[in-house]
């Protein structure tokens, strides 16, 4: 009996290793996200019946100092014979359950990633838009973020950091009316 009862205890504490290790992936899964990634993103933007290509994506992934499974950023697309040189978007991101879900600041908009392979390098996959597979990606880790090239304090309307190597007329372009039109593609 004494047997029996080693036994079952030993299965309930599997049991709990594993119920607990959604929270643990959600954190691993931010932790490899962060920093800058760099890559294809097949999307585009159409304006007046007119379309256009992104060329390549930039996306910057900072997480909350607090989890690793939530943070904030940004998102830049970057244009090529457009009337404008890039599209730029502050984001909010999560990790929920293995899913990435991204919110776009400026305009609302709401993406998920569900199948995706994420390593230290490399970062593929698809975004969702409700169940419906809007765009694949192809992206490289570029760069993690170094704490010591911030500048702390209050910086406009919100507290936060400013890099110590950013222009101070460094200024990003926004097309007209995106907002309504940005399309992804597979």
């Amino acid at each position: 009996m004494k047997k029996f009862y080693s036994i079952i205890t030993i299965l309930f504490l599997g049991f709990s290793a594993l119920t607990l290790t959604s929270c643990d992936e959600d954190d691993m899964i931010g932790y490899s996200l962060e920093g800058t990634w760099e890559g294809k993103m097949y999307s585009s933007c159409t304006i007046d019946g007119e379309t256009f290509s992104v060329s390549k994506t930039q996306i910057e992934f900072l997480t909350d100092p607090f989890t690793n499974r939530s943070g904030y950023g940004y998102w830049v697309d970057y244009y090529s014979r457009a009337p404008w040189d890039r599209w730029a978007s502050r984001i909010s991101w999560e990790v929920r359950n293995g899913v990435i879900c991204i919110y776009f600041r400026e305009d609302g908009g709401y993406i998920e990633i569900h199948d995706y392979r994420l390593n230290d390098n490399h970062f593929t996959g698809w975004f969702y838009d409700s169940d419906n597979v809007v765009c694949d990606f192809r992206l490289y880790h570029t760069s993690s973020p170094n704490w010591n090239d911030y500048e702390w304090g209050y910086w406009g309307s919100t507290w936060g950091a400013k890099t110590r190597s950013a222009g101070e007329g460094d200024s990003v372009s926004v097309p007209p009316s995106t907002s309504s039109v940005r399309q992804f593609h597979k």
